[in-house]
């Protein structure tokens, strides 16, 4: 009969390898810890000026289009997220914020050349 091998290989924290007398393992790795922990890492996908801490029904009947158009009629530089979302919008909704954005800086330009 062959003898059969049962050997199992496994990464295992060096504390619980301590406890059940295994012996440690350096393992080698180019992560850094983050400077800022928790959501503070996360990028914000609605900003606080729309107070949903407030008013938490209100995310119920935000969507992003809205956010992307509110951002361009305040003059607010869109993220990369927002630009994204962009190129992948219907003919009608990308027209619709291409006269927005229209509206908004002829509205800049009727301010400047008076």
């Amino acid at each position: 009969m062959e003898e059969i091998d049962e050997t199992i290989m496994a990464k295992v924290c060096n504390r619980i390898a301590e406890e059940v007398g295994l012996p440690k393992q350096e393992i080698k790795t180019d992560w850094i810890p983050p400077k800022k922990y928790g959501l503070a890492n996360a990028d914000i996908i609605i900003p606080s000026y729309y107070n949903i801490h407030k008013n938490p029904e209100k995310l119920f009947h935000l969507n992003f289009l809205d956010i992307i158009k509110d951002d361009i009629r305040n003059f607010r530089k869109l993220n990369e997220y927002q630009l994204d979302y962009i190129k992948n919008l219907s003919k009608e909704d990308a027209y619709e914020i291409i006269l927005i954005y229209d509206k908004c800086f002829g509205t800049i330009e009727e301010t400047f050349t008076k």
